[in-house]
């Protein structure tokens, strides 16, 4: 009996749809008229997790691809910023000039529920300011 229960809930885990909140914008983040960044891929253990910077960062010049925990978002001051009221909602561990990343997540159990935050910072073609995109909330699963 205990074998046909463990079989059951295999399948059930098995054949359930993704969970909505891998990939989750995070409201009130950003600078204003910005989007979120978009996830290629779910964030799965064992697999290349993609995401890109949001459409609203283009044409950029430049991208900068921030990977962090979330915060309570903080509002940054312009300048730097091109427009007031842009909030940081990513406390960076890793900022990379590129307009998105490919991150292989190690096929470790543990990591499961791992929550980061992703946030791109954008400078407008021969701007010498820049803009937050919305932030997203990543839940590895």
């Amino acid at each position: 009996m205990r074998t046909f229960l463990t079989l059951v809930f295999a399948l059930a885990l098995a054949f359930a749809p993704p969970a909505a909140a891998q990939c989750a914008p995070i409201p009130g983040t950003g600078c204003p008229g910005q989007s979120a960044p978009l996830c290629g891929t779910n964030p799965a253990i064992g697999t290349n997790f993609v995401f890109r910077c949001a459409p609203s960062c283009f044409p950029s010049s430049a991208q900068f691809v921030v990977l962090g925990t979330s915060l309570t978002p903080v509002a940054l001051p312009s300048p730097p910023l091109c427009v007031p009221g842009c909030m940081l909602a990513c406390q960076p561990l890793l900022v990379v000039a590129a307009p998105g990343l490919t991150i292989p997540i190690p096929n470790n159990p543990g990591l499961v529920g791992l929550q980061l935050c992703v946030q791109c910072l954008c400078q407008p073609t021969g701007g010498t300011c820049f803009e937050l995109t919305q932030a997203t909330q990543v839940t590895v699963m």
